[in-house]
């Protein structure tokens, strides 16, 4: 159940921090493209070594490529020096440049044909009150996103890790607090039933229910004592009765036997003699048992 309900809380966390991520990082790269935009103006569009100056030095603060195209989607100034000038870049492969030649600033991770990897292309339109002048694209590595969103699901998979871990130890010791009680009540019907009379539960804590029924428990287990003691005095004391008379008995056969008239009474006597002998076996076994 703590499994489940860590699963049902953690997945649906880390997809909302995921896109928040995401979200944060999308804001950003706008707002940093807006600033460019903003600072490259009406009065810079049109100088070359300018537009170099300032793409240069807002590739290094924005740790990726800035790159500016003309209002027909013309490159203009590249940070990376890698395309040749007056290259057509607002194609349909690079939605986000057509999006901000149109007026919308525009934002998106895609796959990049060229690096082969997937990038955060983010465009914004550079235009004066009149006319558009231009668009400035930022392109950089999704890496940040996927580090932040890699260190973010590491952190609620250790934070699940964590409560489950906590969560087991409470039950653990939950189980075990209710659990030790009838652990030793089992311990002591085990002793009485191996012939242990004197096992008892004793002290039981726990719930009431089991309190109960450690003192049913010594209850039974205090009758079961007196039966068997009454019942072991009752037959030591029968035995030790009838061995008297089987005595006398045995003792006045054998002097009928000796004093037989003829050899049939001697034959009944000693049959009956050997009956005492039986007897008298079965009393001493008794008297075995009571012990």
């Amino acid at each position: 159940m703590l499994v489940v309900l860590i699963i049902a809380l953690g997945i649906p966390l880390t997809v909302n921090l995921q896109r928040r991520a995401t979200t944060e990082l999308t804001t950003q790269a706008l707002l940093q493209a807006q600033g460019i935009a903003a600072q490259i103006g009406r009065d810079n569009v049109d100088d070359a070594a300018r537009l170099d100056q300032i793409v240069t030095q807002a590739a290094a603060q924005v740790g990726g490529r800035v790159l500016v195209v003309d209002e027909q989607g013309f490159l203009v100034a590249d940070s990376d020096g890698s395309v040749v000038p007056k290259t057509l870049y607002a194609t349909s492969g690079r939605p986000e440049i057509q999006r901000a030649l149109e007026g919308t600033p525009f934002s998106q991770i895609r796959d990049s044909i060229d690096l082969g990897h997937d990038i955060m292309a983010t465009a914004v339109p550079i235009q004066d009150e009149q006319r558009l002048l231009g668009a400035v694209r930022i392109t950089r590595s999704v890496q940040q996103v996927n580090d932040n969103i890699r260190n973010i699901t590491i952190g609620l998979g250790a934070i699940g890790l964590a409560a489950l871990a906590a969560g087991m130890l409470l039950a653990f010791w939950l189980a075990g607090s209710l659990s030790r009680p009838l652990t030793g009540l089992a311990a002591a019907a085990k002793r009485l039933g191996h012939g242990d009379l004197s096992a008892r539960a004793g002290d039981v804590s726990g719930a009431r229910e089991v309190e109960e029924l450690g003192q049913s428990f010594d209850e039974m287990a205090d009758r079961l004592e007196r039966s068997v003691h009454a019942q072991r005095e009752f037959v030591a004391n029968a035995s030790h009765q009838l061995r008297t008379p089987l005595t006398a008995m045995k003792l006045r056969l054998e002097g009928a036997i000796a004093e037989a008239p003829d050899e049939a009474v001697r034959q009944r006597l000693m049959a009956a003699d050997l009956e005492v002998d039986r007897l008298s076996g079965i009393v001493d076994r008794l008297l075995v048992m009571a012990r």
